[in-house]
């Protein structure tokens, strides 16, 4: 019975899209019969942007053709109106198979040729759609600013259409920012300005983004409600793009419901209009959603197939907030069906997508606080700049008076002199304020822009070199707590898990004592040192590190070599220094540590037999900027060595580099003797 009711119901809907198809095909045939026997161009022009308007919806890819043809004519009859509808519509298509640099150079011809011929009406319809560009780009600020100049506008000429088009764009903008009570507001005034008018279109968007509202808050019966209404005016807007959104968002409410069937009806319907209007975005939204409604009725090879093909056709340009929700739903089914290595992979992959949308928006941030202080010098500059020419004024003012003051009366020269000498002695001393000022302004400047330096080089650390093992390691817990490997699995996962988790420890010490000294500066704490002991120390501490390489240390320092430094820093450099010898010294090698007392200090040389470095790496190599793996895969980050040389610097030392490519590495760094030091509180 249920199989019955489901042909007769697929029937129908067949029957219906039938119909009205051949209902358009009868209109559009109408159109270019006319079309051909018309005799002015302008006329053409304006016919021809009603057909691009009728394809707009139905297949953009027809308009990006059409429309040029319709431009090229508008300008070869000087016709600017035509040209600027035209150019309008281009750049709509364009928005709507995501080529947004096109689109961008379309919409903005459109709008300058609305403002030059004086069409508020197109005007706004024109800062409409480039506030649609921007939302496409997630440039929310853009895009209300664009929608609110375009609603000042409708609201001035009263425009009820576009008005109402434009509360549902600033509403959708409200709801991406989770101010749902205004959004709600938008939508509701929207609907309020169409109701039982012909704008459908409109009032689709308008039922449709109420749907969202009510289901942000878990509303599922008002949302579906709100859902139906939209997806009841499909035949009424011809508006593909939309249906396959409406019919995606009623997918989803049915899964929450638990109408697995009816959802995977709903999400096939989807991805077949999305595969018709050729919008990739959609058709991988879509094949996600008849995923889903597979795995959930139990099919999980077929959500496998479904997923596996959303993830083949993901464009290069496509955003990481598409890509990280296709290897999220590779990673779910995988998880169910127990394959553990490729539920891994995608959860990895997912973990960069997320890590990619975080550096973006870290960028977008970073730009916008550039920005700002952009505009906050410029309004220094400008305020210097008034001052100074309000001074010249003034001179000039007094200059004019002592002149004419002088015409009128010789006996007030001398009291004018004097005057004038005070006007000057206060415009010098005013000057050296401003120079005081400019000074200042430019110290502040440098402060900023090293600080900014800084902060960058903290945030990149971070997010490449902290996050990316951190992830991992969530990654392998989620297995384990899951309880979805073997025994025999998690003891193999264990090594790398202990060897992660060591280097993330290593990795956060070392930024925790660099961070510290960039940014809020360490105070050192010299007193005479036993280097020989503070050797041993460290070749203890690192001795088992050592064993499992089978890497002889030896301590060569010579006795009684007494150093004035920093007690901690010192034993931060040495450990930082062998550890670094251990990673990349292959097995079986030595690390030697000696010393040699020079006039100037105390010269220590760690030493190894390792692979050594070439000139390139010993270039960057106290920058901070390279990453390297030792000899059995230890990940290094540059950061030891930048604290290291910061360290050696605080205490009054130097430290240099001496390595060959296959022969080992020499680390030489200098302290000052403890005499020489203490001699000089004597």
């Amino acid at each position: 019975m249920n199989q019955f009711f489901k042909f007769i119901l697929f029937f129908g809907l067949l029957f219906l899209i039938n119909q009205t198809l051949c209902g358009q095909d009868k209109y559009l045939d109408s159109l270019q019969n006319k079309l051909k026997t018309l005799a002015s161009d302008t006329a053409k022009v304006n016919l021809m942007n009603k057909i691009n308007n009728y394809f707009l919806m139905q297949n953009p890819t027809i308009v990006l053709e059409e429309g040029k043809k319709t431009i090229l004519l508008a300008q070869k009859n000087k016709y600017p109106l035509g040209e600027l509808v035209a150019s309008r519509y281009v750049g709509i298509a364009y928005v709507m198979i995501s080529k947004h640099d096109s689109a961008g150079e379309y919409l903005q011809n459109a709008l300058a040729i609305s403002r030059k011929i004086g069409n508020k009406r197109l005007e706004a319809s024109c800062l409409s759609a480039i506030g649609n560009f921007y939302t496409d780009l997630f440039k929310k600020k853009e895009a209300l600013e664009s929608y609110l100049s375009a609603l000042k506008i409708a609201e001035s000429i009263k425009d009820k259409k576009e008005e109402a088009s434009l509360l549902c764009n600033i509403g959708s903008l409200y709801q991406k920012d989770n101010n749902i009570k205004q959004a709600e507001d938008c939508f509701r005034k929207a609907i309020q300005l169409t109701e039982g008018t012909n704008l459908f279109r409109i009032l689709q968007i308008a039922y449709l983004n109420l749907g969202v509202v009510y289901d942000t808050r878990s509303d599922l019966v008002n949302a579906n409600l709100y859902y139906q209404k939209a997806n009841d005016l499909t035949p009424k807007t011809h508006d593909k793009v939309g249906q396959v959104k409406i019919l995606h968002n009623l997918g989803k409410i049915h899964l929450d419901l638990h109408k697995y069937e009816v959802a995977h009806t709903y999400f096939t319907q989807a991805l077949t209009g999305a595969r018709e209007i050729g919008n990739k975005q959609l058709e991988i939204i879509s094949l996600l959603g008849v995923s889903e409604s597979e795995s959930k009725l139990g099919n999980n090879q077929l959500a496998l197939k479904y997923a596996l093909e959303a993830e083949k056709i993901i464009p290069t340009n496509q955003t990481n907030l598409i890509k990280g929700e296709v290897y999220e739903a590779l990673f779910n089914i995988y998880q169910l069906m127990g394959n553990v290595h490729k539920a891994l992979d995608y959860h990895i992959l997912y973990k960069e997508a997320q890590d990619s949308i975080f550096n973006a928006n870290k960028s977008a941030q970073m730009s916008e606080m550039q920005t700002k202080y952009e505009v906050e010098k410029k309004e220094t500059e400008n305020t210097l700049l008034k001052k100074e020419k309000d001074l010249q004024e003034s001179r000039i003012k007094q200059q004019m008076w002592v002149i004419i003051s002088t015409l009128i009366i010789i006996g007030l020269v001398a009291f004018l002199s004097i005057m004038l000498y005070k006007g000057r002695q206060k415009e010098k001393e005013t000057n050296q304020i401003l120079e005081s000022q400019k000074t200042e302004l430019e110290h502040k400047n440098r402060l900023l822009e090293e600080l900014n330096a800084v902060k960058d080089r903290l945030f990149s650390i971070i997010s490449h070199d902290l996050r990316a093992p951190l992830g991992s390691l969530k990654s392998l817990l989620t297995l384990l707590n899951d309880k979805t490997l073997s025994e025999a699995q998690v003891t193999a996962l264990f090594p790398k898990l202990s060897q992660d988790v060591g280097y993330t420890s290593d990795l956060l010490d070392s930024l925790l004592h660099w961070a510290k000294s960039q940014l809020h500066g360490i105070h050192t704490n010299p007193k005479r040192i036993d280097m020989k002991t503070l050797v041993e120390e460290n070749i203890s501490l690192l001795g088992s590190v050592a064993e499992q390489k089978n890497i002889e240390l030896q301590n060569e320092m010579q006795d009684n070599v007494l150093v004035w430094a920093d007690e901690d820093m010192t034993r931060t450099i040495l450990r930082n220094l062998i550890s670094n010898a251990l990673k990349f010294t292959n097995a079986n090698g030595g690390i030697r540590i000696s010393s040699q007392t020079l006039r100037e200090g105390v010269e220590v040389t760690v030493e190894d037999t390792g692979v050594g470095m070439s000139q390139d790496i010993l270039n960057q190599l106290f920058k901070g900027n390279i990453t390297t793996r030792g000899t059995k895969s230890e990940k290094g980050t540059g950061l030891g060595l930048m604290l290291v040389k910061d360290f050696v610097e605080k205490n009054n030392g130097s430290i240099r580099v001496e390595s060959e490519v296959g022969k080992g590495s020499k680390f030489i760094f200098t302290l000052p003797l403890a005499e020489v030091k203490s001699a000089v509180f004597r």
